[in-house]
This record gives C-alpha cells, sequence and structure tokens, in this order.
C-alpha cells in the first residue's frame, strides 16, 4: 500500500510539474520578449540518443538465443549482446534496433513485455575533451586548431581540454567596456549579466546613482558623453568581443564562447563617433567599482579592447582602483604595427599589476602583421587574427553563402564587406569572365547577370569594381591554387554588391555549366569575422572567467600568475612579449600556482646608511607582496642599540620609547618606494626593521621582516 501511495504521489508531482511548464512555454510563446527568449519545440531539439535503438534488460533467467527470438517478435533487431554482463547476472541485455519504428514506440512496445525489467534509450554523451555542438565550433580556430582553413595544428589555446575542468559559471561576472553588447543576440542572451537590485520601471531602484541599469550603462549615448541605461550595440565590436568571451555554448547554435555559461556585463562607452572618451571611461571604471565593492557583484575582469597614444593619470588611478577591488584589465596592445615599448599605447602601457597586454597571433602562432608588441610592454599574445564570433543581425559578414545550379548546391565562402541578398537570393545568367583585370574585358552580356571571375593579380576590391562597371548584379570568386582558401576580403565597406568565393575545384565545375542560370545567396548573419588586437584581448579575459570560475577563493594576482605561467612559448613572439608566449587555457588552468614570498626591500639595497648627527637619516621601503595580495599589514620600527641597553622606537612623528611598533595597511598588489623616516637621529647604532604580516583568506598566516643598520656618527 505504501509503495502504491508513493507512486501515485511521484504521478501526481510529475502531472503538475508538466502542466506548470507547459504553461510557462505557452506564456513564453505569446509574449516572446521582444525576441529576447526563443521558444523551441520539441522537434526541433537534437535528441540526445540514437534514434531506433534500446538498450534492454531482461528480468528472466532466458538465454541470449531466447532473448534474441523474443525481439524478433517484436520486428526488432538484436544489433549488440552484452556476453559479460549477461552471464555475470544471468540476465540478458541486448541492444535492439528498428529500421521502421521509433525509439519512443520501441520502448513503449518493449515495457509491457512481463520478461522485460527496463528499456531504455540508447543515449549520447559527449567525450571527456569537451567539444560543443555549436555549428560554427569548426570555424573557431582559436580554441582548437585541427589544421582548418591552413592553419597549423595545434596553434590554439586548448579549449577542448580546459573545458573538462569547467566551462564557467553564472556567478562569474565579466565587463566589457566598448561599443555596448547585443544582449538580445541568439547566442548571447542567456549570458548577459542581470542587477539583481534592478527593475526596468524608469526608477533607481538599488540606489546606485544608475537609472535601470539592468544590463550595465551606457556611458555614451550621444556625441556629448551623455547617458543612457541601455547598452545596446551600435556598432558590432562590443557584441563580437562578448561572443569570443562567452557565448552559450552547446546550445546547438552559432558559436561558443571560452565560457559557456558566464554573466556578461555591458559597459557602452563609445560615443556615435565611434570614440572612446576618458571621461566616459572613467565613469565606466567609477561604475564597475561601485558594483563590486559597494553592491557585492563579483566582477573578475574588465575587457578593454582599445588604446591610444594619451597617457591619462587619472585613469590611471581608475584602472589601479579596479585592481584594489580584485578586477583584472585586460586589454589590446594595438594594431599599429608598432613597438609600445618606443611608442607607448594607453591603457595597455600603463605599468600596473592587474593589467594583462595581448598581442594578436594568427592561426600559424605567428604575430599578426597589424599587433603592436613590445618585449617589456606587451604581457602576451592570443588569436587575434580572422577571428569568428557575435555580431548583431544585419552586421554580421558570414552567412554561410552558396551557390545553385538547377539541383546542384555549390557551398561558398564570405567575402568580407560584401554586399548581402534577401532570402530568394540574387538570379542570373552565369559567365565565365577570367581574371577579371580590366572592365572592357568582361562579356557584354554579363550585364544583369553573374560573374564568375579567377582569383589572381589584382585585388578582389579591384575585380569587384570592373565587375560592377560591366552591370554584373553579383560576382563568384573562385580560387587559384588547390585546397581551402581564406583572406577574402574587399578591404573596406562600400556599396559593393553580393561577392562570394569558391574553391579552385567549385569554381572549375561552375565553369564546366557554360552560361547557366544561377542563384547566389548571401543572407544577412548574426556572426561574422574580425580582425584585431581587440579579438586577442577577450580571449585572456575569458579565461579570467573560467579561472574564477573553477578556482572562486584564488584572487587576481594568482590568476594572472597563472596565465603568465601557462603560455605556450612561441619561437616568433620571442623577444615581442614579455612571456615570449601564447595564451594556453589549459595550461592555466593546470598549473598550479606556487606562492612567492613577499620581497622587502629598504633604501634598494643592504649597504648599511652611515650618517652624521646633523644630517637626516632617510629610509624609504619597497614591497612586492607576492600572492599576499588581498590586504597586507606592514609594521615598521627602529630600535636603537643605546648604552642603557633600552630599546626606543622612531616613528614619523618623532621619538617614542617603549611604545608598540606602529602599523600602517596598505591593500593589493604592491607597496612601492614609500618613505617611513626622514630626520636627523642622535649618534648610535640602529637597525631598521621593516615587518610585514601576510593576510589571505583572511587569516594573517605568516611574517616577513627585512632590517637595515644605521650608524650615526657624531659630526667631526
Amino acid at each position: 500500500m505504501f509503495v502504491l501511495k508513493e507512486n501515485m504521489k511521484k504521478l501526481l508531482i510529475e502531472i503538475i510539474t508538466s502542466i506548470f511548464i507547459a504553461v510557462i512555454f505557452l506564456i513564453l510563446s505569446i509574449l516572446n520578449w521582444n525576441g529576447a527568449i526563443k521558444i523551441v519545440s520539441a522537434d526541433q531539439v537534437k535528441p540526445n540518443y540514437v534514434p531506433g535503438e534500446v538498450l534492454v534488460k531482461f528480468k528472466t533467467k532466458i538465454s541470449l538465443s531466447a532473448a534474441r527470438n523474443k525481439a524478433a517478435s517484436f520486428s526488432m533487431v538484436t544489433a549488440q549482446e552484452y556476453k559479460f554482463f549477461t552471464k555475470k547476472t544471468r540476465l540478458p541485455y541486448l541492444l535492439l534496433r528498428s529500421g521502421k519504428m521509433t525509439t519512443m514506440e520501441m520502448m513503449n512496445l518493449l515495457q509491457k513485455d512481463p520478461d522485460i525489467l527496463f528499456v531504455s534509450p540508447n543515449y549520447r554523451k559527449k567525450p571527456a575533451q569537451v567539444f560543443p555542438d555549436d555549428p560554427k565550433f569548426e570555424l573557431l580556430y582559436g580554441f582548437h586548431n585541427s589544421g582548418q582553413v591552413n592553419g597549423i595544428p595545434d596553434a590554439d589555446i586548448d579549449m577542448p581540454e580546459a573545458w573538462e575542468k569547467t566551462t564557467g559559471s553564472h556567478d562569474v561576472v565579466l565587463a566589457i567596456v566598448d561599443t555596448g553588447v547585443d544582449y538580445l543576440h541568439e547566442d548571447l542572451a542567456a549570458n548577459m549579466w542581470h542587477n539583481p537590485l534592478e527593475v526596468a520601471n524608469g526608477i533607481d531602484d538599488d540606489n546606485n546613482g544608475y537609472v535601470d541599469d539592468i544590463f550595465g550603462y551606457d556611458f555614451a549615448r550621444d556625441n556629448f558623453g551623455s547617458n543612457g541605461s541601455n547598452p545596446m550595440d551600435f556598432d558590432g565590436h562590443g557584441s563580437h568581443i562578448a561572443g569570443i568571451i562567452g557565448a552559450v555554448g552547446d546550445n546547438d547554435i552559432g558559436i561558443c564562447g571560452v565560457n559557456w555559461i558566464v554573466s556578461i556585463m555591458a559597459i557602452k562607452a563609445t560615443r556615435p563617433d565611434g570614440f572612446f572618451y576618458d571621461s566616459d571611461l572613467l565613469e565606466a571604471y567609477e561604475y564597475i567599482t561601485l558594483m563590486k565593492e559597494n553592491y557585492d557583484i563579483n566582477i573578475v575582469a574588465v575587457n578593454a579592447s582599445y588604446g591610444g597614444r594619451g597617457r591619462n593619470p587619472i585613469l590611471k588611478d581608475a584602472i589601479e582602483a579596479m585592481g584594489t577591488a580584485g578586477i583584472v584589465f585586460s586589454t589590446a596592445a594595438g594594431n599599429e604595427s608598432a613597438d609600445n615599448d618606443t611608442i607607448a599605447s594607453y591603457p595597455s602601457n600603463y605599468n600596473l599589476d592587474n593589467i594583462i597586454s595581448v598581442a594578436s597571433t594568427d592561426r600559424n602562432d605567428l604575430l599578426s602583421d597589424f599587433s603592436n608588441y613590445g618585449g617589456s610592454s606587451v604581457d602576451l599574445a592570443a588569436p587575434g587574427s580572422n577571428i569568428m564570433s557575435t555580431l548583431p543581425e544585419g552586421i554580421g559578414t558570414t552567412t554561410d553563402p552558396y551557390v545553385e545550379s538547377g539541383s546542384e548546391t555549390f557551398y561558398a565562402y564570405s567575402m568580407e564587406y560584401s554586399g548581402q541578398t534577401d532570402q530568394s537570393g540574387i538570379s542570373g545568367d552565369l559567365y565565365d569572365c577570367g581574371s577579371g583585370l580590366e572592365a572592357d574585358d568582361f562579356p557584354y552580356n554579363v550585364n544583369g547577370n553573374i560573374a564568375l571571375i579567377e582569383r589572381g593579380e589584382i585585388t578582389f576590391a579591384e575585380k569587384v569594381t570592373n565587375a560592377m562597371t560591366a552591370g554584373a548584379t553579383a560576382v563568384i570568386i573562385y580560387n587559384n591554387i588547390p585546397g581551402e582558401p581564406d583572406g577574402f576580403t574587399l578591404g573596406s565597406a562600400s556599396s559593393w554588391i553580393p561577392v562570394i568565393a569558391l574553391t579552385q575545384e567549385d569554381g572549375a565545375a561552375m565553369i564546366n555549366l557554360g552560361t547557366a542560370p544561377v542563384t547566389v545567396y548571401n543572407m544577412p548573419s548574426q556572426y561574422g569575422y574580425m580582425d584585431g588586437t581587440s579579438m586577442a584581448a577577450p580571449h585572456v579575459t575569458g579565461t579570467i572567467g573560467l579561472l574564477a570560475a573553477q578556482y572562486s577563493n584564488e584572487n587576481a594576482v594568482t590568476r594572472i600568475h597563472r596565465i603568465f605561467e601557462g603560455v605556450d612559448p612561441i619561437v616568433s613572439l620571442s623577444g615581442q612579449v614579455i612571456t615570449g608566449g601564447r595564451l594556453n587555457a589549459n595550461n592555466a588552468m593546470n598549473f598550479i600556482p606556487v606562492s612567492p614570498e613577499p620581497d622587502i626591500k629598504i633604501n634598494g639595497s643592504d649597504t648599511p646608511i652611515i650618517v652624521d648627527t646633523q644630517s637626516p637619516v632617510t629610509i624609504n621601503v619597497s614591497l612586492d607582496p607576492g600572492s599576499y595580495n588581498t590586504s597586507m599589514s606592514a609594521e615598521y620600527w627602529i630600535v636603537a642599540d643605546t648604552p642603557s641597553g633600552l630599546f626606543s622606537y622612531v616613528h614619523p612623528n618623532g621619538w617614542q620609547s617603549g611604545s608598540v611598533p606602529a602599523a600602517r595597511s596598505y591593500r593589493f598588489l604592491s607597496l612601492s618606494s614609500v618613505q617611513i623616516l626622514n630626520q636627523v637621529l642622535p649618534a648610535g647604532t640602529y637597525t631598521i626593521i621593516f615587518g610585514v604580516d601576510g593576510l589571505r583568506d583572511n587569516i594573517f598566516d605568516q611574517t616577513w621582516t627585512d632590517s637595515m643598520e644605521v650608524i650615526v656618527r657624531d659630526e667631526e
């Protein structure tokens, strides 16, 4: 009776849960929240099991042959026998297959048989090396490079291996200071940060001074730097960065980010004129620090993919304040092919311990031709050339273009800055236009039709300009060497007609079609390619997020230490970046941090100080706290070796015999040359001791000291 009641209770709970879920889905499908929530019907979801297959365990001790016969009576084929388990339990285990019934039909039929203990779908599970099901994942060579698109295998940051540890956490917040973020994007919406204390009602609910800061905030609403509550992307740059950092992973949509799961804070700080103004950036940095320190928002890193020549100590202070709050500042090294050691680029060149400066590499692990570098100013490199990521709808440059001719389809490659087609494409007769070197060389009848051109000799832009002059409505350019092509770009945005690219092999096949009717498809997209150190920095920012998800108790310095120690040494980067390497997320994840001892220096040397009684004794102390960086308690005192043997303590305010040593508290990363004494002392021999208590996880667990001898002589 008890079992029956329990089963009835479980059944009732399942029924109520099913009804509740159905109602929620119905409401959401009606509201559709302006496209922010995408409702997926059951038949759109890819099953996580093999269709037409089930695993069966019998509950009676029958032979395998008898079990096979029973399966045959249900018109099912025995695809696999598990003889070891059958022998061990004396109960047959089988994998059954049907070419006519669905998995559910098979299960419904078999569950009614009294001889069968249980039946289960043949579920599909992912291997330990994690590869998401996002359809464009193979385009992300920076994450996993198998040599696709003529790259060098393993010229990547080993993301699948890192994902074995974690794929991220919504508890981790990463702030993107940029052109905004398309927070309604199909691959970003689920990973956007939502202010837990704010409601979109025109009121500053959390009293932080910012009304309706739901996803973040807009500090550059117009060219005068006015503020607004809507950080929607107006350019695409910020959304592209957001996708690298945190496009939703394993959702069978688009791409995935370094973090499959994360909270992206959208901070718009670019004005419509396309520039970042220091005033807007300062506001943005202030907001981020405020939310971290006063509202306990777990912001672990900021992505700053911008730069320029102007050095601003106020902005430096603001970035340092973020460091004090425990926030890593990951920034682009710049795109001028310049040496930052010689010509500084900011914020990359601010000498702060919480800044990571990132150069760019390509799919062959070479420094990108546009990337800045610096053997003493740029920390490391990360993939930044030809990076696929998310873009607001209509801005995307890749659309999985293709050409149709009758029943035949030729899949193509995107041409950057190409014009686009609608869903019906552009149709016309195909005309072979050779290499397209001169507009006069084009067939007369290409006017109003489709031009087929071979790559080579002049730029793509020149070929397409010639085709447009000849009146072509679309252009197909095929490669002039075998293999998968790359580097297709028209150079800059303009009023281009639709242009797509083919392999040499497909180009030859199209030539064989003759003057055949074809249709070119190049529809708008929410994904596309970009180049720049702007694309390199978010690989690092995202990795900081993964580290924060996996090792939540570690501080910012340890995370930075993991990044630097985990790089893959690359010959082409030797002398070009401080670490001589390219980011490796898996190495960073697996690196075992050591705890470097605090490095204390008094006056920069161990040489005794010798002065007379008329000259002041000047004592300067510098401190590098190593991994003990969240808070430091620094104590200093001077011990006087007097004839009476009594100790006296010297402080900045003078003699205080017999008192307790003074203590000062310094926070976060470093203490650079703080003066603790500058005064005349009586004759005698002194020992200056500077002591540091190391605080980790709110426990002072160790003390370090350094000392300096001071000899004060009577003036002769």
